[in-house]
């Protein structure tokens, strides 16, 4: 057991919940310094703020991505002998074509992690 004079424990820095790393994150960018500089000059660990950062990228990633997921629908008359898949097209040009003998519940497992 470690005492509390013991240099290893002394030395520790605080542990840090995600919010307060994006809030470094989101500082060290206002300073336009590289983030080990910034990661030294306030003593934080390179490779933890990397994790958060990858974290928080991904936040965005996904928040931007539940912006444009909702998009107007046109939906248009075909009789059953001329549908043979459906098309959604996203707004960067993609164009999805699935064949109509796939149910719903496949297509949205498919889509998961796309949309």
């Amino acid at each position: 057991m470690s005492s509390p004079n013991h240099p290893a424990t002394s030395s520790r820095r605080p542990r840090l919940m995600h919010h307060q790393w994006v809030a470094h994150i989101e500082r060290c960018a206002k300073t336009q310094q590289t983030y080990e500089a910034y990661c030294q000059q306030h003593d934080l660990s390179i490779q933890t703020l990397k994790k958060h950062l990858c974290r928080y990228r991904r936040q965005k990633n996904v928040k931007a991505v539940a912006v444009e997921s909702f998009i107007p629908v046109r939906v248009m008359e075909a009789s059953a002998e001329v549908l043979q898949h459906y098309e959604l097209s996203f707004s960067k040009g993609l164009l999805l074509k699935i064949p109509t003998s796939e149910s719903l519940v496949s297509i949205l497992k498919s889509l998961r992690g796309y949309v």
